[in-house]
């Protein structure tokens, strides 16, 4: 993420704030396996007056056992389409950037 895109995020009064695509992996442990997981996303989020209105995570490239995976491309487009964790979302990142960021690195 560049540090201008933050700034323009911040102090203009409509930014959309879009990140490069990155990889996530995890693994879920059961009882007697373990489940790789691989996906991409470009997460984008809108800001206005300094605030996350909106945010989408933009999940692509699903690698996983296919129960899990449609299970995940399930989850993905209704986040994408409905905004199933929108509001939480929006929550965590605004409390990190006004609260935690400004506690530790004093904006």
């Amino acid at each position: 993420m560049r540090r201008q895109g933050i700034i323009d995020a911040l102090t203009k009064p409509a930014y959309d704030l879009q990140l490069t695509k990155h990889k996530v992996r995890c693994e879920i442990e059961r009882t007697d396996e373990v489940n790789k997981i691989d996906l991409e996303m470009a997460p984008k989020m809108s800001f206005k007056n300094g605030k996350v209105e909106k945010a989408w995570l933009n999940v692509s490239n699903i690698e996983a056992p296919t129960i899990i995976k449609g299970a995940l491309w399930t989850v993905a487009k209704l986040e994408e389409n409905v905004g199933l964790f929108h509001g939480e979302m929006v929550s965590e990142v605004n409390e990190f950037v006004h609260e935690k960021c400004a506690k530790r690195h004093g904006g």
